[in-house]
């Protein structure tokens, strides 16, 4: 069996394989926890979406179907150890899985961003992260935990000609309350307090 092959049976029916394995566990003598059980149950068919999502310092967006800004804050990145995958947030979902536990988890659905160095990420002499935004990851692969997912982004250059430049930078966003930055001097503020000594008058004693 070809690689190739082994790839598609996986994303087409490992589900379901995993599904029947986990359901038909008591007749091996095998057990597993009840979270996991239900999570290899699947979903609730309903998902509920919302318009933005806090976590870990960042507020991520979902992209509008019309804008005009300029600079577009909702861009996420996923780093793996070989590829690091950029793209744009198109819908944030809460899905739900049924059961005693009643799990519940936040779902990224993005559009990615071809990953390929060279043809769609590059890295400038300046070491500016560049993103092609016409090129796209073909694989359909949306979906990311919202744990996964860092924020970055996209900045176009200035439109010289007629044509817009395809090349967009890539910033990631620090999460609130972290600073990143190399300290060169101390705080100007003191660190300790001098002992103050007590007065050897009282009030009374002081002539009016």
């Amino acid at each position: 069996m070809t690689e190739a092959r082994k790839e598609e049976m996986k994303q087409t029916q490992y589900a379901n394989w995993l599904k029947y394995y986990i359901k038909s566990a008591a007749s091996r003598q095998e057990h597993y926890p009840t979270w996991f059980e239900e999570l290899v149950g699947g979903p609730l068919s309903r998902a509920m979406a919302y318009p933005m999502y806090c976590t870990r310092g960042y507020v991520f967006i979902k992209r509008p179907g019309i804008t005009n800004r300029k600079t577009v804050n909702y861009g996420v990145v996923v780093r793996t150890d070989s590829i690091d995958y950029y793209g744009e947030i198109t819908d944030i979902l809460e899905v739900e899985y049924p059961g005693v536990i009643n799990l519940k988890c936040i779902l990224f659905k993005c559009d990615w961003y071809d990953p390929r160095v060279g043809r769609g990420v590059r890295l400038t002499k300046y070491g500016v992260t560049e993103i092609n935004s016409t090129k796209q990851l073909r694989k359909y692969d949306p979906f990311i935990l919202a744990s996964q997912a860092a924020q970055v982004c996209y900045i176009p250059y200035p439109q010289v000609g007629v044509r817009q430049y395809p090349w967009i930078t890539a910033h990631q966003i620090n999460p609130r309350s972290r600073v990143d930055g190399v300290k060169e001097k101390e705080p100007l503020q003191q660190i300790a307090v001098n002992e103050i000594t007590q007065v050897d008058q009282s009030v009374g004693d002081i002539p009016l």
